[in-house]
């Protein structure tokens, strides 16, 4: 009877899924990824039984609600599944956005961001009618509640989903560079989605082919190079290296940070505070001015710049 709420696997899985439902079952608790490997086998209706399972249930409404082309008939949202949707943004708003003392720094950026689209938003709504106003804001609320809950959800059930610490160890000739979770709530915040930040014109987003779970790979590329090519780039700290890739220009944020470890006391490491492309006419006639490094087909690299706009 079990096996009916799950995908069918092979022989060798099937004992690993028994298990995680006997122990969901039993609310005993699942690591994250215990969690994304019961909850993306069970079929899809199934999900509403477990409360484990909402991101992944909330993931499954958003991209039906919000995918281009032709969605299959069995994947549109009923009323009721549209009103659960609704709760998503609701629940988010109100336990997260709102809050402003999350123990996660990574969360704390999340909702730091949302709440500075939304005060931009309301801006807006304050010209508008009262009824036009009421109606309009709770939409746009919702999707800005969306969009922040779908990065939470990319963040720790996709990006880091396997990475000890949520975070990413990056060698350099500077000394080891981390790039974790509030490097990438960062990102993902400020540069990311264009079509969704309406409220916040001033930044710049990565175009739509950028490979967003491959973020570090890049920073990696970008580092690597640096050091093979002995490019003079002694001191980054505080300011951006500036590098083409592809047709688009960027820069990468990288600086000291500092961490409690027991018996350590007070350490410090580096840290990617941002990566994010370059738009800004000014920045862009000052790398014209720079001898570049060119090391590989892709991948120009430039003397470092003053970090601007963030």
């Amino acid at each position: 009877m079990k096996s009916r709420i799950y995908i069918s696997t092979p022989d060798e899985h099937q004992l690993t899924m028994e298990s995680l439902l006997d122990r969901a079952l039993a609310k005993d608790p699942l690591s994250i990824m215990e969690t994304e490997i019961f909850c993306t086998r069970l079929t899809r209706e199934s999900r509403a039984t477990f409360s484990i399972c909402d991101e992944y249930r909330f993931r499954d409404y958003y991209f039906s609600s919000f995918s281009y082309g032709t969605i299959p008939e069995h994947l549109k949202l009923s009323e009721a599944q549209k009103d659960e949707l609704n709760h998503f943004a609701d629940d988010w708003y109100e336990n997260v956005i709102l809050v402003q003392n999350h123990k996660s720094l990574a969360l704390q950026q999340i909702a730091k961001e949302a709440r500075r689209e939304i005060k931009q938003m309301e801006k807006e709504f304050s010209h508008n009618g009262f009824l036009v106003r009421n109606f309009l804001y709770k939409a746009r609320l919702r999707k800005i509640s969306w969009m922040s809950r779908f990065i939470n959800f990319k963040i720790f059930h996709e990006y880091f989903l396997g990475y000890q610490n949520n975070q990413v160890v990056i060698p350099s000739i500077f000394g080891d560079v981390i790039f974790n979770e509030v490097s990438l709530a960062h990102i993902y915040t400020r540069h990311f989605a264009a079509g969704e930040k309406q409220y916040v014109p001033d930044q710049s987003f990565f175009i739509n082919d950028f490979h967003f779970n491959s973020i570090h790979r890049l920073i990696l590329l970008v580092l690597s190079w640096i050091g093979k090519e002995n490019i003079a780039i002694n001191h980054p700290f505080g300011r951006a290296i500036t590098f083409k890739y592809k047709a688009a220009y960027y820069q990468l944020y990288i600086d000291k940070s500092y961490m409690q470890i027991k018996g350590k006391g007070n350490v410090e490491y580096l840290v990617v505070k941002s990566l994010f492309p370059v738009n800004n006419k000014d920045i862009l006639n000052q790398i014209e001015q720079q001898v570049p490094h060119k090391v590989s087909g892709d991948l120009t690299i430039y003397e470092q710049l003053e970090l601007k706009g963030v």
